[in-house]
């Protein structure tokens, strides 16, 4: 198959599963954000999600979530049960309080569709600029870590661009 024909089915399944995508990866980063493993997220469940299943939604392999599993999901990953939601329907629920509709850099890289020049960003394309967004968050910044820290982002940025190609 050549370049184009690989890009061009990329692009294909990537418009397939960018509302799932987005699920996923919100998903995903929750789960790590409370330094969650996919057992430790089914444990928190009360094992009524699998760890193989919480994989497939966050790989996108499953794209369709019944809201039961969502709010148990939600429940234990301790966020707003209109977080996860919203991110399928792309709706957000209307009696939810300001704090829950205020989103971390992350979240809206994540639950949002944009361009970079002309091109689609892709789900890994938004996985490299949220790992960025968060390496800087967590950088120590010092006059002894910067250079090591400089280098680390930039073979982030190098993965960003290669994911953008």
């Amino acid at each position: 198959m050549n370049k184009r024909a690989v890009a061009d089915s990329r692009s294909r399944e990537g418009k397939e599963r960018n509302s799932s995508g987005d699920f996923g990866l919100l998903l995903k980063y929750y789960r790590k954000l409370r330094n969650m493993s996919l057992k430790d997220l089914e444990d928190a469940s009360g094992g009524e999600v699998s760890s193989a299943y919480i994989h497939r939604l966050e790989s996108g392999e499953r794209t369709s979530p019944t809201i039961r599993k969502l709010l148990q999901l939600s429940k234990a990953l301790r966020i707003p049960d209109s977080v996860l939601i919203s991110t399928i329907i792309k709706n957000s629920v209307e009696d939810a309080n300001e704090e829950e509709k205020t989103l971390s850099l992350s979240e809206v890289l994540i639950q949002n569709q944009y361009f970079v020049g002309r091109k689609a960003i892709s789900m890994e394309v938004k996985e490299r600029l949220v790992q960025i967004v968060e390496y800087i968050a967590e950088a120590e910044w010092s006059p002894r870590s910067k250079m090591r820290e400089m280098y680390e982002l930039s073979e982030l940025i190098d993965q960003l661009k290669e994911a953008m190609q």
